[in-house]
């Protein structure tokens, strides 16, 4: 084989076939490309093919070039000529084989993906709509306890005072001990319901966000000795002692009525959950921007799975033998953190099983 038929061969089909397998490619990989264009595929596929058009063109060119100059290069060109037409073989069976499953595999991963994002947008459109139903819920719920309690206000205030007209009237002398004692009885339950009704009330307020707080220069012992006083007839009868060591706190900033609700609610419980012939002791701490008020007991402690649970709403603490007899409906302390938070405050609970507990509110000072 002759240097002369050897160009020859190399121009009558090199070219051609070049020219022809360029088209071919662009044809073929111009649908592939549009499909996988937005990828970083398409991206791979735009620059390899570009780079190996450029690169066959530009070897045709040099080939070309030598074989004109010289016959004798045309046994260097040769080998590079076979090396081109292998590779141009190879990829021209690699674009047919694996076109049309790239693209058919992206149409189906892209179909996945919107797929997915439809699935997502509808699952988060019901998530959506369900919080809005359990919000109604919730505020039809807020809202009949609201009226609920507000008109078991009346019947309950004329109960009490009908006891009392009772009792203070000259006739009452003349009830038999009996009588008196259930008399007694009828209003001590409802002066605990009246309680109950205020705590829903106040409940209702809260998540209603209607309950008004006023800030203002309170003076803590005043409220301090008001509760105690309030409750010394309760402790009396279980033989619990009040032992006030607060001393003279410095003035807070809160609302004196909610404050005393607060205070009201810890002394209670502290009454309620502790043991025979116990103590209460209130204490206080202050800094130069906080005054924190603590009411301790010494009853039987709070079981340590319940304690992360004490402040949550209608949740109540069970002791076998606390001395309240009933069972709390769980709005007092929910309420006490409630107001303590919203007065910018804050109120924590400590407690050992079988010495007692703990709970104490902090509230900004009056610094004016």
């Amino acid at each position: 084989m002759t240097p002369e038929f050897l160009r020859t061969l190399i121009l009558a089909t090199g070219w051609p076939v070049l020219v022809m397998g360029s088209i071919f490619i662009l044809v073929k990989t111009s649908k592939f490309y549009v499909a996988v264009k937005e990828s970083p595929f398409g991206k791979l596929v735009l620059s390899s093919i570009a780079g190996w058009l450029v690169t066959m063109y530009s070897l045709g060119i040099v080939s070309t070039f030598y074989m004109f100059s010289s016959l004798e290069s045309v046994r260097i060109v040769f080998p590079i000529f076979l090396i081109w037409f292998v590779t141009f073989v190879i990829i021209v069976t690699v674009t047919i084989r694996w076109s049309k499953e790239v693209v058919t595999l992206h149409a189906f991963y892209t179909g996945l993906e919107e797929e997915v994002r439809r699935r997502t947008h509808e699952l988060e459109k019901a998530h959506k709509h369900e919080l809005e139903n359990e919000k109604k819920i919730q505020r039809l719920k807020d809202e009949f306890l609201f009226i609920a309690a507000h008109e078991l206000r009346s019947p309950v205030n004329a109960i009490k005072w009908g006891l009392q007209t009772v009792f203070e009237e000259k006739s009452a002398t003349n009830l038999s001990p009996e009588i008196k004692e259930i008399l007694h009885s009828v209003y001590d339950r409802n002066e605990r319901l009246k309680d109950l009704i205020s705590r829903l009330l106040n409940t209702a307020r809260l998540e209603q966000g209607v309950l008004t707080i006023k800030s203002e220069r309170v003076e803590p012992s005043r409220i301090i000795r008001e509760v105690l006083d309030e409750v010394a007839h309760t402790a009396s009868e279980n033989n619990i002692h009040l032992e006030n060591n607060a001393g003279d706190p410095p003035a807070i900033l809160a609302d004196p009525t909610l404050l005393k609700e607060m205070l009201t609610n810890l002394l209670t419980n502290a009454i309620r959950y502790n043991k025979k012939d116990g103590a209460v002791t209130i204490t206080e701490k202050h800094t130069s921007r906080m005054v924190t008020i603590s009411v301790r007991d010494t009853g039987n402690g709070i079981p340590k799975q319940q304690l992360p649970h004490v402040f949550e709403k209608f949740h109540h603490i069970t002791h076998d033998n606390a001395l309240g007899k009933d069972k709390s409906v769980g709005l007092g302390l929910y309420i006490t953190k409630e107001l303590a938070t919203r007065m910018g405050g804050t109120i924590t609970a400590l407690s050992e099983e079988g010495k007692g507990s703990t709970f104490s509110f902090s509230l900004p000072r009056d610094i004016s």
